[in-house]
């Protein structure tokens, strides 16, 4: 007797679509048909821990000429979710909120499931509790890898004004835009909220600047001055009249996240599940917007590092143009106000970095300290 796990079975995926499309779970009727055609040929992918992801491949000249039907055109990914917890995830309820609202830079969902969790029975014999167990999207083709395009685009830099650095400026203000668009979607779609005072995100950030400087006791050596920048910055956090309106947000923005498609000329966004560690209850809660923009300004410092930018005026360069890209296209707070929440926030992250570094990549300890040696020597940088 053999053994097989489920999503490497065609049967599976196959019952998995004909349940979808009784529930009415679908936004893709004949997309999701296609996942039934295409079951023989999935391929499941590797590296993923807490997913299981499925590709199932758009129709090739080899399958028209063996006169197999297909429903849909589209290459296919189903994304299969391993740890499960009651409520929306986020991944199928924000993607697909943002597809109904007409977003494109999404890869479009087309079906989801959800399933009954055990031990959530009412009284009544009812389940009391779901949560969504895959989703299926659109496979964005010939697409590279952000995190690697701006590592190779860093390492390869030959200066201010040369074809290399003017593309890496113009994709990263294509990306701030890009980033601009998704949170004016995400109010349109998921409301606009009641943000926290300041004084409380005050407090919440100061905690977890202690916890960080606890974890790591040698940033304080290694990165001069750090309490009282930390204490003047929040200090200055605390001191606004009011926060920007809270909404839904990405929640773990950084350019992993995000995929280039060359024959388009756009950026794709993934994986809104936010922080996997975190419970998912508090990765549905509204947040600040500015938040995941410092996600991706600190993800620039990792691509500059990463791919040994030799000159040292790219990475202020392409964190500018993601900037000036997500200003020139959000009706966020600018000015002061913005600013300070935004250094803020990013101080928060490369805190947060540096615990993380330290506990897992010890050779990249020394990104975080670079970056938190910047931020609290001279402010927002851009």
């Amino acid at each position: 007797t053999a053994l097989v796990d489920g999503p490497h079975h065609p049967s599976f995926w196959r019952a998995w679509a004909r349940a979808a499309l009784a529930a009415g779970t679908t936004l893709r009727p004949e997309a999701t048909t296609a996942v039934v055609q295409r079951a023989e040929r999935l391929r499941v992918t590797t590296g993923e821990q807490s997913n299981t992801s499925v590709i199932l491949p758009a129709p090739s000249g080899a399958d028209d000429a063996a006169g197999a039907e297909d429903a849909a055109t589209e290459g296919l990914i189903i994304k299969l979710f391993r740890v499960l917890a009651p409520g929306r995830n986020p991944d199928v309820e924000v993607s697909v909120a943002l597809a109904r609202d007409g977003w494109d830079r999404v890869p479009a969902p087309v079906a989801w499931s959800t399933v009954q969790l055990p031990g959530t029975l009412e009284p009544g014999g009812a389940a009391s509790e779901a949560a969504d167990g895959a989703v299926a999207s659109v496979l964005v083709d010939q697409a590279t890898d952000g995190f690697n395009l701006f590592c190779s685009l860093a390492g390869s830099d030959d200066g201010p004004g040369s074809p290399v650095r003017e593309r890496a400026v113009a994709l990263a203000r294509d990306l701030g835009a890009t980033t601009a668009q998704m949170h004016a979607h995400l109010a349109s779609a998921l409301g606009t909220y009641e943000p926290v005072s300041p004084r409380a995100l005050e407090a919440e950030l100061r905690r977890r600047a202690r916890w960080a400087l606890a974890e790591v006791p040698s940033l304080g050596a290694e990165v001069p001055g750090l309490q009282a920048a930390v204490d003047a910055l929040y200090a200055r956090l605390g001191s606004l009249d009011h926060l920007p309106a809270s909404t839904r947000v990405h929640g773990d923005d950084h350019l992993g996240q995000v995929l280039y498609c060359e024959p388009q000329g756009r950026w794709y966004v993934l994986d809104f599940e936010g922080e996997p560690l975190r419970p998912l209850a508090q990765r549905r809660e509204p947040d600040q917007p500015l938040r995941d923009v410092a996600g991706m300004l600190r993800s620039f410092d990792y691509a500059a590092a990463v791919g040994k930018a030799p000159d040292p005026t790219w990475l202020p360069a392409v964190r500018a143009a993601f900037l000036a890209g997500y200003r020139s296209s959000s009706e966020g707070p600018g000015g002061e106000e913005g600013e300070t929440v935004l250094a803020a926030l990013e101080l928060d992250k490369a805190l947060y970095e540096a615990v993380y570094e330290a506990r897992n990549r010890p050779d990249w300890s020394a990104i975080p300290r670079r970056g938190l040696k910047a931020l609290t020597g001279a402010g927002l940088r851009g």
